[in-house]
């Protein structure tokens, strides 16, 4: 897809009905995408909430990105985010982040957990700018496609 020129980014939760789309734009996003039944699967308990993000070109909607997220007690969780490649660098995961506090505000919660590869630079960069600061780390956690084991940062923003 030729990603449009000018536009601007909508930001919404995504029902059930939208769950089809959002594993579509995690297949664009990942080099091991989640098939549909994950996303049910990991949406199904009680406090889980999913957004999408669409670029809006002459009355044209292209759906580009998503995060998957929970709330529990006061805090939350965002449990997976991308953005399509080629609508990346145009403030469609900034725009996501600010929905995601949001969302997570508005469900109770009064912090934000997620897990960053320590080798993936500009999603640390974008948390870092969103407020995020590390808090921990996790050994091992992430499998690449080339089957490498890579940590993962803990980061909590306060809200």
């Amino acid at each position: 897809m030729k990603k449009p020129a000018e536009g601007r980014i909508i930001i919404n939760e995504a029902g059930r009905g939208l769950w089809p789309i959002l594993a579509e734009i995690f297949g664009q996003s990942f080099d091991e995408p989640w098939p549909l039944a994950s996303i049910k699967n990991l949406m199904a308990p009680t406090g889980c909430w999913a957004l999408i993000a669409e670029f809006a070109n002459d009355e044209i909607l292209y759906p580009c990105g998503f995060a998957l997220a929970r709330a529990v007690g006061e805090e939350a969780e965002l449990l997976s985010m991308g953005v399509i490649p080629e609508f990346r660098r145009r403030g469609v995961a900034s725009s996501i982040m600010r929905a995601l506090a949001s969302q997570a505000l508005h469900r109770g919660a009064r912090a934000i957990f997620l897990e960053v590869g320590v080798d993936n630079f500009p999603a640390k960069h974008l948390y870092r700018m969103s407020g995020y600061v590390e808090v921990g780390r996790r050994e091992n956690y992430y499998r690449r496609a080339n089957r490498e084991l890579v940590d993962a940062l803990v980061m909590k923003v306060v809200l």
